[in-house]
Parts: C-alpha cells; structure tokens; sequence
C-alpha cells in the first residue's frame, strides 16, 4: 500500500461502505465523510479512522509520503470495513422504533405517576 493509486482504491471502497450503511453524503469526498463518520464509529474505531487521515494528508506530500505505514493503514482498512459490513440497518431502524415508543411508554406513565400524586395530595382521591 506504498502507492497512491493503492490507496485512493481504498478509501473509495471506505466510502462506499459509509455512504450506505451510516448514511453520509454520497457526493462528498471520502476523506470529509470520514471525518463526518467519526463520531458514528465506536470508540476502537476512531483510532483507526485518524490513523487513515493522517496518513491521506501525508501522501499529499512526497517527502512526507515515506512515512505512511502500509501495513498499519491496510488493518485499519481492514477493521472499518469488516465494521461496516457488519451493521445491519434493518436492526437499527427496528430498535430506533422501539427506543422511541418506549420513551413514550415511560412519559405516560410519569405524567399518569404525578397526576395521581397531585389528586391524592390534594384529597381528590
């Protein structure tokens, strides 16, 4: 992965994956969609995510170009791509629903708490 061309296939095969499955901008460049998709990645990944952006500001530079870790960068690709081949978006929808109705459970059952408060403190019943 010493070369740029190795690299660029790379971080296009990265970004495919993070346009489809954490749902970023599909005309974005790559480099911005992973600095978007930073905060989506768990906090394992987010090592790795920086290590790939150091090293796409490095081969902007020739001299600079030398320092870059092919075997480092190749894991880190590796790991965010096995991540985001494993995240099932039907499941997140799914539990996003049930979060929110049951947030909504919860609220009824604290205004129906403080109101059976209120009406037993007032002698209502």
């Amino acid at each position: 992965m010493s070369d740029r061309h190795s690299f660029d296939k790379n971080l296009t095969a990265l970004n495919s994956g993070l346009t489809s499955k954490l749902r970023l901008g599909k005309r974005q460049a790559a480099t911005h969609n992973l600095r978007r998709a930073r905060h989506l990645l768990p906090r394992h990944m987010r090592a790795d995510a920086d290590r790939i952006l150091r090293a796409e500001e490095a081969l902007t530079h020739p001299k600079l170009a030398r320092i870059a870790n092919a075997g480092a960068l190749d894991g880190s690709f590796k790991k965010l791509n096995s991540h985001l081949k494993s995240i099932n978006l039907a499941e997140e929808r799914r539990g996003a629903r049930i979060n929110w109705a049951a947030a909504i459970v919860f609220n009824l059952l604290v205004i129906i708490v403080v109101c059976l408060a209120v009406l037993g403190w007032q002698d209502i019943i």
